[in-house]
């Protein structure tokens, strides 16, 4: 046997060693990493363009971050419907979230987004004689940029705060608000 055909043999067993191992290795997994966030900030309505087709403000909420990933900031606005019914007890006012996206930046610029699910997972409790609320929100996280850019998952955040401002403003809100959020992130 010659030299030539000797390490051609070996060449042609690695190469087939090489091309059988690669299809038979498991296709890589996503990281799924548990999160935590926890925010404190202050919330304000913002206007819609006709109040006699949509009675209710959007509000926007904004404040410092931690948790995660280290710290950060939030920006997350959200639409409330009121639902007529006694979910939160006689004299206290029932909401679901029918919209809300939220935007977590961190220090070196990348972003986390966020999507509350519309549903009664998603929902809040207002007294009117106090002005306090709790809440809670189901969603999803649907990419960002940065650290970010190519990921998913689920959270649940509840909330709780104060409104500062009586009802007899009108459509102005201006209120206190802390929360927390826990899930999962997946990075493909």
């Amino acid at each position: 046997m010659s030299n030539k055909s000797a390490i051609c043999r070996v060449c042609s067993a690695v190469f087939s060693a090489l091309l059988a191992g690669a299809f038979l290795m498991p296709v890589a997994q996503a990281d799924e990493v548990p999160i935590q966030f926890s925010y404190t900030g202050t919330g304000f309505d913002i206007p819609v363009f006709d109040y006699t087709v949509d009675p209710y403000p959007s509000n926007l909420v904004q404040g410092p971050t931690t948790g995660s990933f280290g710290p950060s900031h939030s920006l997350i606005m959200t639409k409330f419907e009121y639902i007529d019914d006694t979910t939160c007890g006689e004299g206290v006012y029932y909401f679901r979230i029918i919209y809300g996206a939220s935007v977590i930046t961190f220090k070196d610029g990348s972003q986390l987004w966020g999507y509350v699910i519309p549903g009664p997972d998603s929902d809040m409790c207002l007294d009117p004689a106090t002005g306090a609320f709790e809440g809670q929100a189901a969603g999803i996280f649907a990419g960002g940029n940065g650290r970010f850019e190519n990921v998913g998952g689920d959270f649940v955040q509840v909330f709780e705060g104060l409104n500062l401002t009586s009802a007899e403003l009108g459509h102005v809100g201006f209120r206190s608000i802390k929360g927390s959020s826990t899930g999962t992130l997946i990075f493909y």
